[in-house]
């Protein structure tokens, strides 16, 4: 084994480990450890200040992100540290898209999120309308409207086959599409109502089969 000398504690050591391209610096983890302590003390709690990093920090004024985290409370940002803080959430992958606390799901569902707002301001429906089941009602129903089958490319609303004015509910079981029309024909009417008003029984039958489809 060769010897080397300790450049914490100025003591000769032994250590296998020593090799052309690797040079021993410490005779053991405690004079390591002493290496990693500045000269300087916690601004907050007056501890002396370690550098776990190994580099020597002369500007450190607080012992770890506990300290810095307690000096600042109370204490009002700069604009300088608020277009700093703008700027990295701006770029940060965890503040883009599906990351963030209160994604919706983008541009193709501002539609649907326009009419739960619309619905929740005017009728103070409690419950969100069930985005997954009326994607699946839409292709049960081949992209018809559920009362005449006209095409519903151009327009398609939220049926509420008992309407909220009635009591209905945003429910799986009460949602269905129709077409512009046919949405002002039933106004206030429910299925049963509607139905019957236009000698349709056949309506309540193909609830029963698009409902059973969609939720499945």
């Amino acid at each position: 084994m060769k010897t080397y000398e300790c450049k914490s504690c100025g003591q000769e050591f032994q250590s296998k480990k020593g090799s052309k391209s690797r040079t021993p610096l410490y005779c053991s983890s405690v004079c390591y450890g002493k290496t990693l302590k500045l000269d300087i003390r916690c601004k907050l709690c007056g501890t002396q200040i370690e550098n776990k990093h190994g580099v020597k920090i002369s500007n450190r004024i607080y012992c770890s992100k506990k300290c810095q985290g307690e000096s600042r409370k109370g204490t009002a940002l700069s604009p300088e540290w608020r277009a700093a803080l703008s700027k990295g959430r701006k770029e940060s992958e965890k503040c883009k898209g599906p990351n963030l606390y209160n994604w919706k799901g983008g541009k193709e569902n501002t539609r649907l999120l326009n009419m739960m707002a619309h619905t929740k301001r005017h009728h103070g429906v409690v419950g969100k309308l069930p985005k997954v089941f009326l994607q699946n009602v839409l292709k049960a129903q081949n992209g018809n409207c559920f009362y005449c089958d006209a095409s519903l490319s151009d327009y398609k609303a939220i049926e509420h086959l008992t309407p909220l004015t009635r009591g209905g509910d945003n429910s799986p079981y009460n949602l269905m599409y129709s077409c512009k029309s046919c949405n002002s024909k039933k106004r206030t009417l429910t299925l049963e109502e509607f139905a019957i008003k236009h000698g349709r029984f056949d309506w309540l039958a193909k609830f029963d089969i698009i409902y059973a489809t969609a939720i499945s």
